[in-house]
């Protein structure tokens, strides 16, 4: 049996994660922002969402989704 040995030159960089953590918190808010500005979606009138071409329930997934869920 081998033991895995660490290596500093096989760490990520020390600066790597509060850039990714940085990253992650500006998307964060700017989901947050347009899903606050979004929530009138799924009060919309069923008529006026075959409009544009969505389904209400479609409406009501996409305000609901939670923050985590930041893919388009």
């Amino acid at each position: 049996m081998s033991a895995t040995m660490f290596s500093p030159a096989s760490a990520p960089a020390a600066d790597a994660r509060p850039g990714r953590v940085a990253a992650f918190w500006e998307k964060a808010k700017a989901v947050l922002a347009e899903r606050a500005t979004t929530t009138e979606l799924a009060e919309l009138d069923p008529r006026l969402l075959r409009d544009i071409g969505v389904a209400p329930e479609q409406a009501r997934a996409y305000v609901t989704r939670e923050l985590w869920d930041m893919h388009a």
